[in-house]
């Protein structure tokens, strides 16, 4: 997000993107700092190593989150939980989500 501030007028830039516009779902090594990708329609698994140097993956299992709510529900609170409990540097990887770049509209 980017901001200007004059006098006392501020102006923010954001972009608002939904679920059916992520393109792609990479998987982003902490190590060797490879990348795979995957369709969020053909995602099945996360390896539990990377792909490219072997690097392993430590997928954090949580006993009492074995789908105890909706999936809307545990999407929002597994975002939360990635963000404060599970980065990089912990799970051996990040998780970055991929789609087209907004169209620029004429004024």
């Amino acid at each position: 997000m980017s901001w200007y501030t004059s006098a006392n007028v501020t102006f923010e830039r954001k972009i608002v993107v939904g679920l059916e516009e992520i393109r792609a779902i990479s998987f982003e090594c902490h190590q060797c700092k490879s990348r795979l990708t995957v369709s969020p329609d053909d995602i099945r698994d996360i390896p539990a190593a990377c792909p490219h140097c072997n690097f392993p993956w430590r997928l954090p299992e949580d006993p009492q989150a074995v789908s105890a709510g909706s999936p809307p529900k545990n999407f929002a609170f597994g975002i939360k939980e990635l963000k404060i409990r599970f980065g990089a540097d912990v799970i051996g990887f990040k998780i970055l989500l991929e789609f087209d770049e907004p169209g620029r509209h004429a004024l």
